[in-house]
């Protein structure tokens, strides 16, 4: 069976434990590098594919806490704990709608290019959400052709 991992961390304050959430700054960091040392040894090499820094274009707590550089030290981090799996930029409004202005096709290839800036060379997998009301179809398929430009793999 092929599994895949989501999510290692998730930017999203409101759905980190509230012990985590109050952490100053070092001891934040310190809990999540225990967090990649637990997670991606216990699983590493049976997972195809880890959502890496979930949702880090809605939600930005770890990265406001720990720096701007953050998303890429943790793609950087679990690729070369898990080089086995496919590193995933996993985020939600990119295709169900045009009215998504924070992760639309083009900011999404936007967030890659941050990510690879600040120094994550290796693979990187979308992560495109489907939270569907009716399915604007015409507007799904352009969103897929711009996503396809990407050289991210």
């Amino acid at each position: 069976m092929l599994v895949r991992g989501h999510c290692i961390v998730w930017e999203n304050r409101d759905q980190l434990p509230t012990w985590l959430r109050t952490l100053p700054p070092p001891l934040l960091s310190a809990a999540i590098e225990r967090i990649f040392s637990s997670i991606i040894p216990r699983f590493q090499g049976q997972v195809m594919h880890w959502d890496v820094d979930n949702e880090n274009m809605h939600f930005n707590f770890l990265v406001s806490q720990l720096g701007v550089n953050t998303s890429a030290y943790f793609y950087r981090k679990a690729h070369d704990m898990d080089g086995y799996a496919v590193m995933f930029l996993n985020e939600f409004g990119t295709i169900e709608t045009p009215d998504d202005n924070v992760a639309n096709p083009a900011k999404y290839l936007a967030k890659i290019k941050e990510i690879q800036s600040m120094g994550y060379d290796g693979p990187l997998g979308m992560g495109l959400q489907g939270h569907f009301g009716t399915p604007n179809i015409p507007y799904m398929r352009s969103a897929l052709d711009m996503l396809k430009t990407a050289d991210i793999l």
